[in-house]
């Protein structure tokens, strides 16, 4: 059980740094038009070579570890309904960062620096909320005292 969990941190780190680096990169293609993001027939950008190779594949592993960690543990509190549609969340942002990879391969760059800096903000409050309820654990009662 302990390699199950040890294999999701790690796959939730790589998935983590992956889609925290694309919006970065995403930024800076749409400041300066160089071969860094340029996409031609025989390979792909950087963006979409991370996403494609480091997140997704990494994201997979640790929606699969943590869904069999789910099933050893059976756990059904507050914390972790919270938590799962809170990952739900990034999963969808993962997906709307393939959109803006293809928006910068295009040479679409209107509002992408924003969109960029968006996604970036979005995803670290995310990450962070998941984190913390993750370790902290808490109760339906301490959330909400008046209830």
């Amino acid at each position: 059980m302990i390699w199950l969990l040890l294999l999701h941190i790690i796959a939730l780190l790589m998935w983590g740094a992956g889609i925290l680096y694309i919006p970065v990169m995403l930024a800076g293609a749409s400041r300066a038009d160089d071969e860094f993001e340029s996409s031609s027939g025989s390979h792909d950008s950087a963006a979409r070579f991370v996403f494609t190779y480091i997140a997704t594949p990494a994201a997979l592993v640790a929606i699969v570890s943590g869904a069999m960690a789910f099933l050893f543990n059976q756990t059904s509190e507050f914390w972790f309904i919270a938590k799962l549609t809170l990952v739900s969340s990034v999963a969808l942002i993962h997906v709307l960062l393939w959109v803006l990879i293809r928006r910068a391969e295009r040479k679409q760059y209107k509002h992408l620096r924003l969109m960029s800096a968006l996604a970036s903000v979005v995803l670290m409050l995310l990450m962070t909320t998941v984190i913390w309820l993750a370790l902290a654990k808490p109760q339906l009662s301490e959330m909400m005292p008046w209830t």
